[in-house]
């Protein structure tokens, strides 16, 4: 009885080693870094941000429309997220200590509220 007691031990251990067993595998980490177009930004609660007295879910639209300043001027900003520059562009952040870390920046487009 000692004898099969030894031996399903023996068995069991060596399963034990194998299956823990350091694999040489390399963990492959998604590379998302890069410039994107910004195609729609909407929020939950509407806002106006040009001061049109319309307050849309659109904050794209709102930020890519002229602006009516308080004395009832019209400032156009011109801004467009077809131009490059204004791509928001997903990075690690500046803050990271680990290069495997998936947190990332991303720049979205500003509105001038007066």
């Amino acid at each position: 009885m000692k004898k099969y007691v030894n031996k399903v031990v023996l068995v069991f251990l060596s399963v034990i080693m194998i299956a823990c067993n350091s694999s040489d595998e390399e963990i492959k980490i998604n590379d998302f870094k890069g410039f994107y177009k910004i195609k729609s930004i909407s929020s939950i609660i509407p806002v106006d941000l040009n001061n049109d007295g319309l307050k849309p879910n659109n904050y794209l639209q709102e930020i890519k429309s002229n602006y009516i300043s308080y004395n009832g001027e019209i400032i156009t900003y011109a801004y467009t997220n077809e131009l490059r520059h204004n791509f928001s562009e997903a990075k690690p952040t500046r803050y990271q200590s680990n290069n495997n870390t998936q947190f990332f920046d991303i720049r979205f487009p500003i509105k001038r509220i007066n």
